[in-house]
């Protein structure tokens, strides 16, 4: 089911909540109003055990008998109870403590490239939740770093690169890389991850689309509309398919040393998607999503998720893709 815009601003989440409650009776674990109520008290009988064993750093389980116990957010948290928006910091500060002391001390590269602390990361909320699988803690944006494309990412700001790509002589000047060198980081780390996993669960390895990335390189930073990607790819389109495969071989290269490296499965994020119309999105992204489906199908599941792309979830079914994401 996908939803309208309409419904979506309106009583589209409303009713979900309503009727999953009504499914689940006393035990739907929210009491109230999904933001602005969060204090939980979850019976262990309703839900499968594994998400009560939360562990401490020497894997000592921490839960109480009587379940989880989630305390209010109050203004301690830099949270007050009618607050309606939670930041992906404010969630983070409450869920996962451990995690924001490295984030406190170590910029976010330094933490994708040094494999001791994305490993310690990846596993952070297996000790404490369970989940049914680990995603390696990297970022879509190391693509473009090796590719001789400098990536900085500026507190409250998000990702931004000094030098965009405008010109088909910028085009010219990336590299596709040797990713065994230049990515050897992400692969330690996920030897490292694997090893404290010990087999329990599978780790998912992933990369972003070409056309997400291109949007960043030529943009130079996030965007609501990526004005510039656009303008790029309709102006210049010989070099915006030049950049396009050469990001794409470079993706393809990295996630098969990935797979070498011990992921059980990979995912390609084509998180700006949804930007493009249909015509523009066969041209631009699928095409070379499909490239890398292609390349690693044979070699481990692959999962390919776009954003806002539901015109296209036709031709991703078809893809070999072993799983779609939808929003």
């Amino acid at each position: 089911i996908i939803p309208t815009r309409e419904e979506y601003s309106s009583n589209f989440f409303q009713n979900l909540y309503s009727d999953t409650k009504n499914f689940l009776g006393n035990q739907f674990p929210f009491g109230g109003p999904l933001i602005d109520k969060v204090n939980l008290e979850i019976d262990k009988k309703a839900f499968p055990k594994k998400y009560f064993g939360t562990m401490d750093e020497q894997g000592k389980k921490s839960n109480t008998d009587n379940g989880i116990k989630v305390e209010q957010l109050t203004n301690d948290n830099n949270i007050s109870n009618s607050e309606t928006t939670l930041t992906p910091e404010k969630i983070s500060s409450n869920i996962n403590p451990p995690e924001v002391s490295i984030r406190k001390k170590y910029d976010f590269f330094t933490r994708c490239q040094t494999p001791e602390l994305a490993s310690e990361i990846t596993v952070q909320p297996i000790r404490r939740y369970g989940m049914d699988a680990a995603i390696l803690f990297s970022d879509i944006l190391v693509i473009p770093q090796a590719m001789n494309i400098e990536v900085q990412m500026k507190p409250n700001f998000g990702p931004y690169l000094p030098n965009p790509i405008r010109t088909s002589k910028d085009v010219d000047n990336v590299i596709v890389p040797d990713v065994k060198e230049a990515l050897s980081y992400v692969y330690e780390a996920i030897k490292a991850t694997k090893e404290k996993l010990n087999n329990e669960i599978p780790l998912i390895g992933f990369a972003g689309s070409p056309w997400t990335i291109l949007c960043y390189c030529v943009q130079g930073q996030g965007s609501k509309n990526f004005d510039k990607a656009k303008e790029f790819c309709f102006t210049n389109p010989v070099a915006a398919h030049l950049l396009l495969q050469k990001i794409t071989d470079t993706t393809i290269a990295y996630l098969k040393e990935k797979v070498k490296a011990g992921v059980n499965a990979v995912q390609v994020f084509d998180s700006w998607g949804g930007m493009l119309s249909p015509v523009d999105y066969q041209e631009f992204s699928w095409q070379y999503i499909q490239q890398i489906i292609d390349a690693l199908k044979d070699d481990t599941p692959v999962i390919a998720f776009g954003k806002g792309c539901w015109f296209a979830l036709g031709e991703m079914a078809k893809s070999g893709a072993s799983a779609l994401g939808v929003d």
